[in-house]
């Protein structure tokens, strides 16, 4: 049999997407008759690539402000557009079979152009699902954006809830699944859009619990923080660590780590990056399962909110099925039986 050249194509704006390469990256591999390249674009990655990438791009990437929101100013100037649209034009997306993309624009859009077999491998295809959770809000520009930030025509799409055969559960990488639980009522945070300064007014008066706030590394932090908050560079096995002790997590509304929480049954609190809709999304969906949503960490109302969700004593456990090998399999299979794929065509939205 002919090897199936294959390129997996990682967006490198967030450390949930290499989270979820973590899992797939070793199982791809480990396919009979594959050869796998590896590239990822965007500079905000802080845990490790599975595998050497062929290509770093610049890609594009959002700046995060101090309080809670994206920088657009720095957003704008921080990225070069004349680099995305050469590095579009250069990446070498001719010489393989098939490209497994999740939300990374340099190659969707080159295969886009070229016509090269592509399909969306993210959570994004899951958040566009006509049947995903929406929002009260809902904004048209966002939802143009969500579709056509990384476009492909075929989807295998990831949620908290499954829709269905493309769109399933989400990968809890093996080195999750595989944690021994020590459970200590500490309280796990990770709040990229928050600086470390205006997070500790906030976390100075919750003392009932101690605090493990993980931040990027080089990240200036405050002095005179209290005993019960603890500051930590962003370090896997640290925060694995961390994550396999903390009876609560209060993070942004990602979705590997809320999805983490949610399967270890910690108490969940989200706060979605102001102007990121796909959070605003995620959290519509996320509360379905249990985890409460902020839209601020400033208000009174909000500290309260947060000292109610310290009084639990830990959340329920929520059930995600380890099925992410045999999707592996079932996707590689087909494509080699009709390179077409017609049904891994993505939902209408």
């Amino acid at each position: 049999m002919t090897p199936l050249r294959l390129l997996y194509a990682v967006q490198g704006t967030g450390n949930g997407h290499v989270a979820r390469a973590q899992a797939l990256v070793p199982l791809l591999l480990a396919q009979p008759n594959v050869r796998l390249d590896l590239v990822v674009s965007g500079t905000l990655v802080d845990v490790g690539l599975p595998l050497t990438p062929r290509e770093r791009y610049a890609g594009f990437s959002f700046r995060y402000g101090k309080s809670g929101g994206i920088d657009w100013f720095q957003t704008f100037w921080a990225n070069s557009w004349w680099k995305l649209l050469r590095s579009i034009q250069k990446t070498p997306v001719a010489e393989y079979d098939l490209v497994l993309n999740d939300f990374e624009p340099v190659t969707a859009y080159a295969c886009k152009w070229r016509k090269i077999p592509i399909i969306d491998i993210s959570h994004q295809a899951g958040v566009r699902h006509p049947g995903a959770a929406r929002p009260k809000h809902q904004d048209p520009l966002a939802e143009w954006v969500l579709a056509n930030f990384a476009p492909a025509n075929r989807c295998l799409g990831f949620h908290f809830v499954a829709q269905g055969i493309n769109y399933r559960t989400p990968v809890i990488r093996p080195t999750v699944r595989q944690l021994k639980r020590a459970v200590d009522g500490s309280v796990l945070v990770y709040l990229p859009a928050y600086a470390p300064e205006v997070l500790l007014p906030v976390l100075m008066g919750l003392s009932q619990r101690v605090w493990h706030v993980f931040v990027r590394p080089g990240t200036p932090l405050p002095q005179n923080t209290p005993e019960h908050v603890n500051w930590h560079a962003i370090d896997q096995e640290a925060f694995l660590d961390r994550l396999s002790r903390a009876s609560h997590v209060l993070c942004s509304a990602g979705f590997e780590l809320p999805a983490e929480a949610l399967f270890f049954g910690a108490a969940l609190v989200i706060v979605p990056i102001a102007g990121q809709y796909e959070q605003s999304c995620n959290a519509a969906e996320a509360k379905k399962l249990g985890a409460r949503v902020l839209r601020s960490l400033h208000r009174p109302k909000d500290r309260q909110k947060l000292t109610d969700w310290l009084g639990l004593e830990r959340g329920h456990p929520v059930y995600f099925p380890d099925e992410t090998e045999t999707l592996v399999q079932d996707l590689l299979r087909r494509f080699r039986e009709n390179p077409q794929l017609p049904d891994y065509v993505r939902a209408k939205s």
